[in-house]
């Protein structure tokens, strides 16, 4: 039996479920930590259609070293230049 050392809750629903705020990730985010735990010496995200970029921003605050957002919207990619 597998031992549970931290649980989150993710996907459209995970506004409702009764956990506290720093318990509560989206989707995306948790598969960028995933990738890191899997593996560790990665340091570079590739966000494709990442929007202006907040998924990054948190993977950057937490993990990764390095994020290079892909985005086709231009009013995206203005507010994602204003973020950072």
């Amino acid at each position: 039996m597998l031992e549970t050392s931290y649980t989150v809750g993710t996907g459209y629903g995970r506004a409702r479920l009764p956990f506290s705020k720093e318990h509560v990730r989206s989707e995306i985010l948790c598969h960028g930590l995933g990738a890191h735990v899997m593996y560790p010496g990665t340091a570079t995200v590739l966000d494709i259609g990442g929007g202006i970029g907040v998924i990054d921003l948190e993977l950057l605050r937490t993990r990764a070293s390095h994020c290079i957002l892909v985005e086709a919207s231009p009013d995206y990619l203005e507010a994602a230049a204003e973020e950072a």
